[in-house]
């Protein structure tokens, strides 16, 4: 587990992601709207989901556009952001630059964080040894001398520098915490509403509950009180979907439970992840892995060398053989393993696949839509 899930303490924004994204009603038509990151020949610039290069393959580096229309770029050893015609609007005077989010954006000068605005002004000297991006709250997780606390907007230390690991605040006003190795989870004021005392703990789903380990290596749920709502008697456990069912481990096998504990899936896997969106998850048997619905039966007669969970797309990577390939909700092979690498499918239908010629992108019938020629490739984000 990452400490800081944002914690920002290095650029390269080109990053393949295997997350997914939510379905827009995109399409390639309206690809020109989307901008993308690539790279030949040691040199970055961006396409459109259309192909076309929009701004020329320039810099050193490069990163994905944010909803204000700036993406931070690499010239002569510097980053900068450029807007979406490819004019320098913040100069190149950084070491390194992330991505503008909640209107403000982490950037390192001599080997210290800290904020920008759109207008390219230091609002937070960069004076910390790593940087969260800010939450909608306005609040930042910060690290100095390995510990970790808040700043607002405009700098000023709100929660102290008293925590092992600290984490954005989410939705629900809380932050998860760690504290002489135990978590719990402080309100905005720096209150601890949940007293640090699990070994572990994660952030609470849209239910208000959230996976916590005892002192004895044992895993159960916690309630936003920090109430017990299931005994943590279980191997290790994921958090619940928006079904409301987890997966869970006890004496090495993994079944499914709902949010009262119940066993709505006997122990029966190797493995067993989380359900997905569309309501299917990824399981791991003897013969290989596959895919079961929420009553637990399997919706492929096949078994694959590895796959990854579905994504907010409704497809789901498979490999055979060491090469990858696409599976749909149906269980079925909408495109055949032939690829070194394969990610996946973005909100306007495109996928980032390897082959031996470099990184390009396929529509979700298996046809290539832009060329397998680049080093690097990135993400689509829509523009303004």
């Amino acid at each position: 587990m990452k400490k800081v899930g944002s914690l920002f303490l290095v650029l390269c924004l080109i990053v393949i992601n295997m997350g997914g994204c939510n379905v827009l009603k995109a399409t390639v038509e309206n690809g020109s709207s989307y901008f993308a990151p690539v790279a030949l020949k040691g040199k970055y610039g961006f396409i459109n989901a259309n192909g076309t290069t929009v701004i020329k393959l320039k810099y050193q580096d490069a990163g994905l556009f944010a909803d204000n229309g700036l993406a931070a770029v690499k010239k002569d050893g510097k980053y900068g952001y450029i807007d979406t015609k490819g004019d320098m609007k913040i100069e190149p005077q950084f070491d390194k630059a992330g991505m503008f989010h909640n209107g403000y954006a982490a950037v390192s000068q001599n080997g210290c964080y800290g904020f920008i605005d759109k207008k390219g002004n230091i609002v937070v000297t960069p004076e910390y040894d790593g940087v969260g991006d800010y939450a909608d709250n306005g609040l930042s997780v910060v690290m100095k001398n390995n510990t970790y606390g808040y700043i607002d907007n405009e700098g000023s230390v709100v929660i102290d520098f008293k925590y092992d690991a600290a984490f954005a605040f989410q939705g629900n006003g809380l932050a998860r915490v760690s504290k002489d190795k135990k978590y719990g989870f402080i309100d905005e004021k720096g209150n601890e509403v949940i007293p640090c005392q699990y070994a572990y703990a994660e952030d609470f789903n849209k239910d208000g509950i959230a996976l916590a380990k005892t002192e004895d290596g044992k895993y159960g749920y916690i309630n936003e009180a920090g109430d017990i709502v299931i005994k943590p008697v279980y191997q290790y456990v994921f958090g619940f979907n928006e079904s409301g069912i987890a997966a869970v481990e006890m004496i090495d096998k993994w079944g499914y439970i709902n949010e009262i504990g119940e066993v709505v899936i006997d122990f029966q896997y190797d493995s067993a992840f989380s359900f997905a969106s569309n309501g299917m998850a990824l399981v791991k048997t003897k013969e290989g892995y596959t895919f079961i619905d929420e009553k637990g039966e399997r919706i492929t007669d096949q078994y694959f060398d590895y796959a990854s969970k579905f994504s907010g797309s409704g497809y789901a990577v498979i490999m055979k053989d060491g090469q990858y390939g696409y599976l749909d909700s149906k269980g079925n092979i909408i495109v055949e393993p032939q690829y070194k690498q394969a990610y996946d499918f973005s909100d306007m239908g495109l996928a980032i696949v390897l082959s031996e010629k470099g990184y390009g992108y396929i529509t979700k019938d298996g046809t290539v839509a832009i060329p397998l020629k680049y080093e690097v490739v990135g993400e689509f984000e829509k523009v303004k």
